[in-house]
């Protein structure tokens, strides 16, 4: 198995992500920046020891990649280690003289390119896993009705797409999809589904738009007040919460998209760190990894964008401003939609809570379930049928709540995998205390706390005590986040 050290420019994350799920695919062991590196690395070390361990720089070359100092750094490195280096040519951008003597892969047609890298490392091509086809038969003599279907352990995308346009209303589609998804499905079919979800339109309570309010439908998980352990070990300290509400599901898509339609960006009430922090200005924002100001969320391609998968690309300040956009039309609201007991139900809206990112707190009282397992369905282990994360090679996000074994005594789907969730908490040493100044929404380059690791993360970030932190104004492709309805005291904000 080849050991491939993926050296690319920030430009270049998407055709740097394809390149790196298909080579994993196929056989080869990866190692790139998203998928290894952690908050408070050092980025020298880190990158040192992956050459070490190496047998080949995948230098992906491009304008970008030439002005970028850590591309250099790399394969100079490279150079100097005596490693295999194979230059994919992204764009005709001129190479160093040095490099001009190593035989090189362009990259103009992709299938092409990619095909003569996988002679080039010695792979053998491997598709993705397919879904069998197995549709369920009618009995002899008996008409087939368009009626919840029996559904086989073999589903194809086919009988996935004709079933639900066969089916009346929404309440069969969703239970139909529920069975569907909580099949013994491998990751890569679960993955498939849920693109084909998104794509048709996918009826699932709390994934899209409210049909009556035009709101981002959430369902919400109620979550007792108490003392739980923060943390792990004998040595977790005890914190005291309130109770609150938090979304089943990350944000997605469809329900950022309404925010960025609605004029979100342009408000300026919604931005004043940012603002404060010279990341907005004149109904724009750019971020640390941004070349132009814009007036949206950062854009990738499929399945990133589509309307069912969690918003990704999202800044703690793009977060932050969301929240206080649908926490003002909460104000006009006067019923939400609960989940518990593996139902929906409505009640009255307490306007004494506020719609906001949850707490470091928060999230991780929530992920935990009212237990203290490492996991939030209530375990020690892991394994692929739970969540979406590397042992999955799926190398993607996923739709919401594609992982249903996952699920937790709450309700709640994806708080491990996926996507990374951003917390309005720095990312301060425990301790945790709410008045100590972590909570304070600020324009500080403090690290915003992330959790709940993503389909990059080896299976300890997935713990529902990791922690993670970035500046607020990072955005990564498997950055996401949900939000709370909370009794916060605005003297703590």
């Amino acid at each position: 198995m080849p050991k491939v050290f993926i050296s690319h420019s920030w430009n270049d994350n998407d055709f740097a992500r394809k390149i790196a799920a298909d080579l994993k695919q196929d056989g080869a062991e990866i190692w790139i920046d998203y998928a290894r590196l952690s908050a408070g690395d050092s980025l020298p070390d880190r990158i040192s020891d992956a050459l070490e361990w190496c047998d080949t720089l995948l230098l992906l070359w491009s304008e970008s990649a030439a002005k970028s100092h850590w591309v250099k750094l790399e394969w100079q490195s490279a150079l100097d280690l005596q490693k295999r280096i194979i230059p994919c040519i992204i764009d005709s951008y001129k190479r160093p003289v040095i490099l001009l003597s190593y035989l090189y892969l362009e990259f103009d047609n992709y299938d092409i390119g990619y095909e003569g890298l996988v002679r080039a490392l010695e792979l053998k091509k491997n598709s993705k896993e397919k879904i069998k086809i197995k549709k369920p038969k009618a009995k002899p003599g008996t008409k087939q009705l368009h009626t919840l279907p029996a559904v086989s352990n073999e589903i194809t995308p086919e009988y996935f797409k004709s079933t639900l346009s066969a089916l009346d209303g929404d309440d069969k589609k969703v239970k139909f999809i529920d069975s569907v998804f909580k099949q013994n499905l491998a990751p890569w079919p679960r993955a498939e589904l849920g693109q084909i979800l998104a794509r048709i339109g996918d009826p699932r309570p709390g994934v899209g738009i409210d049909a009556i309010t035009g709101l981002p439908e959430i369902l919400w998980c109620p979550i007792p007040g108490g003392t739980f352990q923060m943390g792990e070990g004998n040595d977790a300290p005890p914190v005291l919460l309130d109770p609150y509400l938090i979304s089943r599901y990350p944000i997605t898509q469809k329900q950022y998209k309404l925010f960025v339609e609605a004029g979100g960006y342009g408000e300026k009430s919604y931005w004043k760190h940012a603002e404060s922090a010279n990341y907005w200005e004149d109904g724009k924002f750019k971020g640390r990894w941004d070349d132009d100001w814009r007036t949206e969320s950062a854009r990738n391609s499929d399945p990133y964008d589509l309307d069912n998968h969690p918003a990704v690309g999202i800044t703690w300040y793009e977060a932050l401003a969301f929240c206080l956009w649908l926490d003002e039309q909460y104000k006009n609201l006067k019923r939400i939609k609960i989940w518990q007991d593996g139902q929906m139900v409505e009640r009255a809206l307490d306007n004494r809570l506020k719609l906001l990112l949850p707490s470091e707190a928060e999230w991780e009282r929530a992920a935990r379930g009212g237990h203290h397992y490492l996991y939030p369905w209530g375990s020690d282990e892991i394994d692929p049928s739970r969540a979406n994360y590397s042992d999955t090679e799926i190398s993607t996000p996923t739709a919401a709540g594609s992982f249903p074994a996952g699920e937790n005594p709450y309700g709640l789907l994806d708080m491990s995998g996926n996507v990374w969730e951003w917390t309005r908490s720095k990312n301060k040493e425990y301790p945790y205390r709410a008045d100590d100044g972590r909570e304070k929404q600020d324009s500080s380059d403090d690290s915003r706390s992330l959790r709940g690791g993503s389909f990059y993360s080896s299976s300890s970030f997935l713990r529902c005590a990791s922690r993670n932190g970035y500046h607020p104004d990072f955005r990564g492709w498997d950055y996401g986040f949900r939000v709370v309805l909370s009794p916060v005291s605005s003297s703590v904000l």
